[in-house]
């Protein structure tokens, strides 16, 4: 379980939006919600510190539930506003557009 634990923290690390944690989900908006919030406890059955015993373990499963706990917010507020999934621009695609 701790490769999975490092594993999981290191894509939280690396994650940009909330898609990067939870994935496109499905083409419906109607399902969006649930299948985040679905994401999301498997995710907290993997990160719970109580399931680690040793000190290290615990203190990236706390550290990483908190980064989740945030990207959950960050997934709600994308899909109540209806920009969840949709691409984004960043500065490399900008430069290609020029």
């Amino acid at each position: 379980m701790k490769t999975e634990l490092e594993s999981i923290a290191r894509q939280l690390s690396q994650a940009r939006k909330p898609e990067d944690v939870f994935g496109t989900g499905p083409e419906s908006t109607e399902d969006l919600l649930p299948a985040v919030r679905n994401s999301y406890h498997a995710l907290v059955k993997i990160l719970h510190p109580d399931l680690y015993d040793e000190p290290d373990d615990k203190i990236l499963a706390h550290i990483m539930l908190g980064q989740l706990l945030e990207w959950l917010g960050k997934a709600q507020e994308a899909i109540k506003y209806g920009t969840y999934g949709q691409k984004t621009m960043n500065s490399t695609d900008l430069a290609d557009w020029i």
